[in-house]
């Protein structure tokens, strides 16, 4: 009887190596996607705690000084426009002390969304915004005088001015999740101004 010969080792065939092909395309895929989810979550989330913090340091300084101070909300050119179109997108904001004695001066250094998050114009989601745009003369860095703003005022009790419960609310979404047919994206953050004591509220799902 002839001794067995070890056998040479059988090297993958084409139906398999496309078959792991197939299957590496499939998991990078929703990587990627899940990559993207908790990129957007997370701008959301820094875009809520900088509009929080502006807001309250608006009532604060308000107190504390005894003059009146006012958030501005910036409709600026849009992400992919780079700083050179049309103001279309509420996307950055800014406070201002308004002293009778030194006039109106910037307090922080405007504070811009991270992309892609924006201010829904939405009129249910954001009756904040459904008040006439202003045009200001403070030159903001690059943008200059491109842009339009609505102003929220604080009065000197830290109360904000001209607001009621049912238009001191706007809602940040997603630039590319936009609110279709009344329904709210999967992925949003509403912001209220208590017109009672000029605190702000979060909401997220």
């Amino acid at each position: 009887m002839k001794p067995l010969l070890p056998s040479a080792p059988r090297g993958f065939t084409l139906v398999e190596l496309l078959i792991v092909m197939a299957i590496m395309t499939i998991l990078v895929g929703i990587g990627a996607a899940s990559f993207h989810s908790i990129s957007s979550a997370s701008s959301l989330s820094s875009a809520r705690e900088a509009a929080l913090a502006e807001f309250t340091q608006a009532r604060q300084l308000a107190l504390a000084r005894r003059l009146p101070v006012e958030v501005r909300l910036y409709q600026l050119p849009s992400y992919e426009a780079h700083d050179t179109g049309s103001p279309t997108v509420f996307r950055a904001m800014q406070t201002f002390l308004l002293d009778p004695d030194a006039g109106t001066n910037a307090v922080d250094k405007v504070v811009y969304f991270p992309k892609p998050v924006i201010v829904s114009t939405n009129a249910a989601a954001s009756p904040l915004l459904q008040q006439q745009t202003q045009t200001g003369s403070f030159l903001l860095p690059v943008i200059r005088a491109n842009y339009r703003y609505i102003p929220i005022l604080f009065n000197i009790d830290g109360l904000p001015a001209s607001l009621t419960a049912t238009n001191s609310f706007f809602t940040l979404v997603l630039a590319h999740a936009a609110i279709k047919a009344g329904n709210l994206p999967a992925n949003f953050v509403t912001l209220q101004l208590d017109p009672l004591t000029g605190r702000i509220f979060h909401y997220a799902p």
